[in-house]
Order: structure tokens, then C-alpha cells, then sequence
């Protein structure tokens, strides 16, 4: 505290900016790519389950529409 305050502010910043350092080597160190093929997988797992259901719907809508314009309860 015996500093100027332009010599404490300035040490300051290189403290600061020496722990973002550190906290950036930190976490690049831990951070995993994700497994792309993993995830490619499991979006056309998702797509093969999802296409069949939704033409489902589809077709029940039509029929629902279907009997609407003709008159008759769905």
C-alpha cells in the first residue's frame, strides 16, 4: 500500500490477467470435443423414429379433414 496507485493498479492487472491465463489454460485442458459421429448417430436414430411418427399424424389429420368436409364426426 506504500505504492503509487499507478504502481498497485498496474499489479493489480497482471495479477488479474495472469489468472484469467491460467483459467483459460485450465478449462482448454479439460474441454472435450464432443464425439461428432456420436452425435450424427443419434440425430438420425432421431430422425428414423420421428419421420414414421410424424407421417402418422399426418395422415390421421387427413382423415380428420376428410371427414369434416364430408360432414361426418371425426
Amino acid at each position: 500500500m506504500r505504492s503509487a496507485s499507478e504502481t498497485l493498479a498496474e499489479q493489480v492487472r497482471e495479477a488479474t490477467n495472469a489468472a484469467l491465463t491460467d483459467l483459460r489454460s485450465a478449462v482448454a485442458a479439460v474441454a472435450v470435443a464432443p464425439d461428432t459421429t456420436a452425435l450424427l448417430e443419434q440425430l438420425r436414430e432421431v430422425q428414423r423414429s420421428a419421420v414414421p411418427q410424424l407421417q402418422g399424424i399426418i395422415d390421421t389429420l387427413g382423415d380428420v379433414q376428410d371427414r369434416l368436409s364430408s360432414g361426418r364426426r371425426p
